[in-house]
C-alpha cells in the first residue's frame, strides 16, 4: 500500500460524486477543519463506501440522510460515519469487525472486517459508538500538521 497525503475537505465530496453519485443526495458532509492524512487512498475509498452504504442501508426510512464529518482533535483525524437507524444490538457489537459476521441476507460479513484491516494497515484505528439516536463508526489516524 502506498500512503498519500489526502485533504479531506476535497477527498470526501469527489468520493461521493465518484463512487455514491446515485445516493449522494442522502449523503451529508461536514469537514470541520483542513484535515490532512496519509492514507493508502484506494483503502480509505473502499472503507468509507462500506461504511457510508451501511450506514445508508440502517439508518431510518424516515430520515432521509446519513452525515460524515471530518475534523481534527489533539492530532488526530476523525471522520464519523453516522445514521439513525435502530443501533446495533448489544449481543451483535462484539462480532463486528469478525470476519463473515453478517445481519444482511445478501451480506458477506467482510465489510467491516476488511475496513478494519484497511485501517490498520495505515496506522488509523476503525471504532464503533453507540449514539443515543443511531451508529456512529468512527475512523481514527494521526492527522499530518498543515504548516
Amino acid at each position: 500500500t502506498l500512503p498519500i497525503d489526502i485533504q479531506l475537505k476535497q477527498f470526501l465530496p469527489q468520493l461521493v460524486l465518484e463512487d455514491l453519485y446515485e445516493v449522494h443526495h442522502k449523503i451529508m458532509i461536514e469537514v470541520r477543519d483542513a484535515v490532512l492524512i496519509s492514507f493508502d487512498e484506494a483503502q480509505l475509498r473502499q472503507v468509507l463506501i462500506n461504511l457510508i452504504r451501511n450506514a445508508l442501508r440502517h439508518t431510518a426510512p424516515e430520515k432521509p440522510q446519513i452525515y460524515v464529518y471530518a475534523y481534527q482533535q489533539d492530532g488526530y483525524a476523525f471522520i464519523d460515519v453516522v445514521d439513525f437507524g435502530e443501533g446495533i444490538t448489544a449481543d451483535k457489537v462484539h462480532n463486528l469487525f469478525h470476519p463473515f459476521f453478517t445481519t444482511q441476507i445478501d451480506g458477506t460479513g467482510l465489510g467491516l472486517y476488511l475496513s478494519r484491516s484497511f485501517c490498520e494497515a495505515n496506522q488509523a484505528k476503525l471504532s464503533y459508538i453507540k449514539l443515543q439516536d443511531g451508529t456512529c463508526f468512527r475512523v481514527e489516524c494521526p492527522a499530518i500538521q498543515i504548516q
